[in-house]
C-alpha cells in the first residue's frame, strides 16, 4: 500500500519487485516469516494476481505475462528455502492464470502454423499447375511448330484457350 492506493491501482509496475523485496527482510529479521508478515505477503500476492488476471482479461496479455513471470521470479527469491510459501505466494499470484495464457498462445501459435502450411500447400498446388499449364502449352507449341502449323494460328488458339481457362 502506498498510502491509501495499492501500488497496482496506482499503476507502479516497476515498484511491485522492490515492494515485495521489503518482505525478504523481515523475514530475516524474525528468522522466518511471521504469521502476520506471511498473511500480508500472501494478501499483497493475491492483488497482484487478481491485477494480472484482469490485465489478460483485458487483451494485454504479453504485457501482464511478463509483469507476472517477473514477480514470480522475484517471490521465489525473496522466499527461497521457504518452498511451501512459495508455492502458496505463486498460486496467489496466479500461477494457474499464467499456465493458461502459456497454453493460449501456444495453441493460437499452432493454430497459425497449421493455417500457414495450409494456405503453403494450396498456393503450392496453384503454382504447380500454373508451371504445369505453362509447360504443356509451350511443348504444344513447339510440335505444332515441327508439323509446320503457322505461329500465328498456334499464338491464336493459345491466347482463346488461355482466356476460355481464366474465365
Amino acid at each position: 500500500m502506498v498510502g491509501k492506493v495499492h501500488l497496482v491501482d496506482a499503476g507502479l509496475w516497476l515498484v511491485v519487485p522492490f515492494y515485495l523485496a521489503r518482505y525478504e527482510r523481515r523475514m530475516q529479521r524474525c528468522g522466518g516469516p511471521t504469521a502476520k508478515a506471511r498473511g500480508e505477503y500472501l494478501a499483497d500476492c493475491r492483488r497482484l494476481g487478481e491485477a494480472f488476471a484482469k490485465g489478460l482479461a483485458a487483451g494485454e496479455g504479453e504485457l501482464y505475462n511478463e509483469l507476472a513471470r517477473l514477480t514470480v521470479r522475484v517471490s521465489d527469491r525473496i522466499l527461497r528455502g521457504q518452498d511451501d510459501l512459495a508455492g502458496e505466494a505463486r498460486s496467489a499470484m496466479g500461477g494457474e492464470v499464467l499456465e493458461l495464457f502459456s497454453e493460449e498462445k501456444e495453441r493460437y501459435g499452432r493454430e497459425l502454423r497449421n493455417q500457414g502450411r495450409i494456405e503453403g500447400h494450396r498456393e503450392g498446388r496453384m503454382e504447380g499447375h500454373r508451371e504445369g499449364r505453362r509447360e504443356g502449352r509451350q511443348e504444344l507449341a513447339g510440335r505444332l511448330l515441327e508439323l509446320g502449323v503457322d505461329k500465328s494460328i498456334i499464338d491464336r488458339a493459345l491466347a482463346e484457350e488461355e482466356a476460355a481457362y481464366s474465365n
